[in-house]
């Protein structure tokens, strides 16, 4: 059974999101490291995806239909992150220069987001994930602390 969340704990999760995703942006931003965000992003999609596999198969639940929907929902997300360097380079040239910006902000959430799903995988395969990742996770994750699979920390 599902409980009803207080406005308060809503906004706590998305200020947790939200600070990590300031943090990764703002060390990301001075190090000026666009280009290894993205490549980040992308070892850690396809990390996802198998983690998301491997939880499939634990669980002898493979669906190809849920396979192909999380390849097109990465490849969206490779678009979004496309048009954010784009919307960076059109700055640029309106004499905007970002340094980047708007991708870092974009990919950092989206790179938070790739850990999160992939601690969930593991942990959904029976691997013990460390409380204190946990407890990011459930922080940052609305409805962890709901689900019925066993997504539960290492003690």
């Amino acid at each position: 059974m599902y409980r009803v969340r207080k406005w308060g704990e809503e906004m706590e999760e998305i200020s947790l999101r939200t600070t990590f995703v300031a943090l990764i942006t703002v060390v990301s931003y001075l190090v000026d490291a666009a280009g290894t965000l993205f490549w980040i992003f992308l070892i850690l999609a396809c990390l996802d995806f198998l983690t998301g596999l491997c939880k499939a198969y634990t669980q002898k639940n493979i669906d190809s239909h849920i396979g192909r929907k999380g390849i097109l929902k990465k490849f969206a997300v490779i678009c979004i992150l496309v048009v954010a360097i784009l919307l960076d380079l059109t700055l640029m040239e309106h004499g905007l220069d970002t340094g980047g910006l708007v991708f870092t902000v974009i990919s950092s959430w989206y790179i938070l987001m790739e850990i999160l799903s992939i601690l969930e995988n593991v942990s959904n395969m029976g691997v013990k994930v460390p409380l204190k990742l946990y407890k990011i996770v459930e922080a940052m994750n609305p409805g962890v602390e709901n689900r019925k699979d066993n997504y539960k920390p290492y003690k």
